[in-house]
Formats: C-alpha cells, sequence, structure tokens
C-alpha cells in the first residue's frame, strides 16, 4: 500500500496530486520496474477517496507510458529510462553520512562518569518487571510534570538528603538540565533579567541565550556569587551553584547564602534558582544544606539531574518549585512536555523507592573519594614546591587547581596537549578578558581509572614545570 498525501482545500485536482507523487516515486526509484501498483478499490479505501479519482490517476500514467495494465492481474511500473524533469536519487548522497561522535582525547573532562559503576544487571530487571507491570501504562501520554509516583520519590530524597519538604506536586520533571530552564523562562518571563555567576557553566549560559533571556554576569569571589554585586544589578532572577560551585568548587557560606535570600526577598518578583547538580558526592563532613530548605519565603527553585549519579545519557532532570510559584506553573502546563520517555520514568521510580539508588550512590562516592584522593596525593610534590594550590577534595567530581602567579593558565594547557593530555583552565568558562578568580586548572577525574589517572597526573606535573 501506498500513503499518498493528499490535501482537499488545494486548487490541484486530487487526481492530479496523486499522479504527481506516484510519478516521482517512479523517476527516483522508490518505485522499481515491475512493482506492482495496489488496486484502485484498495488505495481508494487507504485514502479515504473515490475509486473514480484513483482511476483518473492511473489511466494519466498509463496514457504517459509510466504504467502498463495487465488484465486480470493489475498495473505494474514500466521502464522509463532517464527522463528529464522526473527527480532520481542522487549518487553522490549513497553511503553512510550519518553525524557520528568523535572519541574524546585523553583527557580531564568534568562532563563524564565512570560507566563500569552502573548497575546494569538491576537496571535490566527492573526494566523487565515494569514492561510486565506497566506494559498499557508506558504507551499513554503520562502528567506533563512527570510520573507521579517517581516525583513521590525525588520528594523523598531532597528531604533525606537535602532537607527540603516538599511535595509531589511540586517536583516537575525535563529532559535534561537545558529543558528545565526553557521552563523557567517560559514562567518567570523572558523579559526578566537573569543573573549568572561568572565564572560559570557555558552551557547554562548558552540555554538562556537561546530561551531570548538578557543575561547579567556576576563575579564570583572565595566565598561564591558575590552578594554586594548582584544588589548593584538590576537583576530580577539569580541562578547559581552553592553547595559546590562551578567551576571554581567554591561552598557558600551561611552568612552569603542568608544575603542572596534577603536579595530575593526585597521584591516581590525576584527568584533564585539553585542548581545543585552534583551534590550527592560529599566526601567530607556533614552534607550542606540546599539554599531551598533554608528559605521561608518561597523564593528558590530547586534543580537537579541525574546525569551525574546515573550516566550523562540519562536526560532526566527534575525542578522542586516553591508553592508561591505553582499557580503560575499551571498555567503553563498544558504547553509543557515532560519529555522522559515513560518506560525510564518508571524504572527510575523503583531504582530510587526500593533504595537501589541510595546504594549505588554509596558505592560511587566510595569510588570517587579514591579518585579524588588519587589526583590529590600525585600532586602534592607540586604543591610542596609552591606551584600549585590545590582545592574542592571534599566534595564534587572535579578538583581545581590553583597555578603560582608565575605560571600562565595557557602554557599549562599547551604543554600538557603536546603530550596528549586535555586539560581546562578556568578562564575557558569566564565571559571577561580579566576574571576575578586567579589563574587555575579545572581537574574532572571521574570517568578515569586509577592507572589512567596516574598516567594524567604524571603528564600534568611535567606540563606544570614546563611552565614554571
Amino acid at each position: 500500500m501506498l500513503t499518498l498525501f493528499v490535501d482537499k482545500k488545494a486548487k490541484t485536482p486530487l487526481y492530479m496530486q496523486i499522479y504527481d507523487q506516484i510519478r516521482q516515486m517512479i523517476g527516483d526509484g522508490t518505485l522499481g520496474v515491475g512493482n506492482k501498483l495496489p488496486s484502485k478499490r484498495h488505495l481508494a479505501q487507504h485514502l479515504k477517496i473515490s475509486v473514480f479519482t484513483i482511476e483518473n490517476a492511473y489511466q494519466q500514467l498509463q496514457v504517459e507510458g509510466y504504467v502498463r495494465s495487465v488484465e486480470k492481474k493489475g498495473i505494474y511500473v514500466e521502464e522509463i529510462g532517464k527522463i528529464k524533469g522526473i527527480m532520481t536519487k542522487d549518487k553522490s548522497l549513497q553511503g553512510d553520512h550519518r553525524i557520528k561522535a568523535k572519541p574524546q582525547p585523553f583527557g580531564l573532562y568534568t562532563h563524564v562518569v565512570d560507566t563500569s559503576l552502573f548497575p546494569t544487571k538491576t537496571w535490566a530487571r527492573l526494566s523487565r518487571e515494569v514492561l510486565r507491570d506497566h506494559a498499557d501504562d508506558l504507551l499513554n501520554v503520562t502528567d506533563p510534570q512527570g510520573l507521579y509516583e517517581l516525583r513521590q520519590a525525588i520528594a523523598s530524597h531532597v528531604f533525606e538528603y537535602r532537607g527540603i519538604h516538599a511535595m509531589p506536586e511540586q517536583v516537575v520533571l525535563g529532559a535534561g538540565s537545558e529543558a528545565l530552564i526553557t521552563l523557567i523562562v517560559r514562567m518567570l518571563g523572558r523579559d526578566q533579567r537573569y543573573a549568572l555567576e561568572d565564572p560559570g557553566y557555558q552551557k547554562t549560559r548558552d540555554r538562556y541565550l537561546a530561551c531570548g533571556a538578557r543575561i547579567l554576569d556576576v563575579d564570583v569571589d572565595d566565598q561564591g556569587l558575590m552578594t554586594s554585586q548582584l544588589d548593584m544589578t538590576n537583576a530580577d532572577v539569580v541562578h547559581l551553584t552553592p553547595s559546590h560551585q562551578f567551576p571554581t568548587g567554591v561552598i557558600m557560606p551561611v552568612q552569603r547564602r542568608s544575603e542572596v535570600l534577603d536579595w530575593a526577598q526585597k521584591k516581590d518578583h525576584r527568584f533564585i534558582i539553585e542548581d545543585d547538580y552534583d551534590t550527592e558526592f560529599r566526601f567530607q563532613g556533614r552534607p550542606i544544606p540546599a539554599l531551598m530548605s533554608l528559605d521561608g519565603h518561597g523564593k528558590v527553585i530547586y534543580m537537579n539531574t541525574f546525569t551525574k549519579s546515573l550516566a550523562p545519557s540519562f536526560r532526566i532532570s527534575y525542578l522542586v518549585l516553591p508553592k508561591t510559584l505553582l499557580e503560575r506553573y499551571q498555567k503553563h502546563a498544558p504547553i509543557n512536555n515532560c519529555g522522559v520517555a515513560n518506560v525510564e520514568q518508571h524504572i527510575l521510580a523503583r531504582f530510587m523507592s526500593e533504595g537501589v539508588f541510595e546504594r549505588h550512590i554509596n558505592r560511587m562516592r566510595s569510588v570517587y573519594k579514591a579518585k579524588a584522593k588519587a589526583v590529590y596525593d600525585a600532586l602534592e610534590p607540586l604543591a610542596k614546591e609552591q606551584l600549585i594550590t590545590r582545592f574542592g577534595i571534599e566534595n564534587g567530581l572535579h578538583l581545581v587547581v590553583g597555578l603560582s602567579p608565575r605560571i600562565k593558565e595557557e602554557d599549562v594547557i599547551g604543554n600538557a596537549l603536546e603530550q596528549g593530555l586535555v586539560v581546562m583552565g578556568i578562564g575557558a568558562f569566564t565571559s571577561k578578558e580579566k576574571p576575578m578568580t586567579r589563574q587555575a586548572l579545572v581537574i574532572g577525574y571521574s570517568g578515569l581509572s586509577m592507572d589512567e589517572i596516574a598516567q594524567a597526573m604524571a603528564i600534568l606535573t611535567k606540563a606544570i614545570r614546563m611552565s614554571a
């Protein structure tokens, strides 16, 4: 059966629309010589039009020699040769033209995780159970906020680990942080002015720009985003990473957090977006309470993702909205789409509610703590020589290596690259020519094995000494 597209409102007669499409298929080889066309009756039923219309189209094709009619058998495509004016397949496009991801060179990346830690067998078991128990649900449209059971599990998780009191009704799921930022801008308004940390995560900046939002840069010091500078801007919303600033690794102290909350409370339309991207991985001391847990006025929108705790390919992120914004969100809910496959939502809900997620995080935390210590210890000789300082071992999945004033960031990066190692400087994450932060390197280690860490640190040590 051929699926042809007919427009009953078009000026072109229906039989000519069908004739043109079949003629095109014959010309480009989609219908080859000897192929049988559907019967007039069956095609008419399929397209919900009259048999007479199909008969006129077939008759025109036959008159022009594109098809021939064989009595009591049907209508078949003829050999037409190469005729000008008929589109044919472009031979130059034959072959595999898919865009393929290039393998990353050896490097200290912050956006990868140790995929060997993923509990594949458990996930497969839960997948089978979900397919068995929820076959009908998986095929239906879910709530635009996401599966209720998963939102329930997330609400329990943020209460236990981040001190946030929230109902499942406050949780909104999305396919990655980019989708959630789009939702936030749609909800709060593109006309608002959004303050971002500088240095900060480039993809966050890119997403706000893609949404048409107006951006203001606010510097980061050794206590996080500078509220004194924020006060001098005309920002309406601020997006920050208070529990582990990216990329500096700074933890915002409670006094600075109080200042940010005070800033938001001064005007009704002001809000804070708390990006809590990797705070499951705290290796020393007690967990740091989320900024939202300190908010008594409904000013903080909490945002997190499963990218670090599961894997980057899991495009599952979530917001916890303050109750003050629930009514505003509901106005946009009809045009909002969760974007996360039902099957993944059901599996993750079980993964969390059965306690597997907690055990998985504990295992990852133990492995990453050992990796962070390996990096820290390997750089000890450079620290003793006062060529570097090390910062950020207590939490998160990257360390910051501050460089001696006599060492230039770009020299170390260039020397390391010549020896086959990619490393990022903190300057890559700022929009300013002269950022507040001193020159430093951002060391991602989570995707490397212990042997690879040893190899990378040997190259980095050599590159820093060469640059001194």
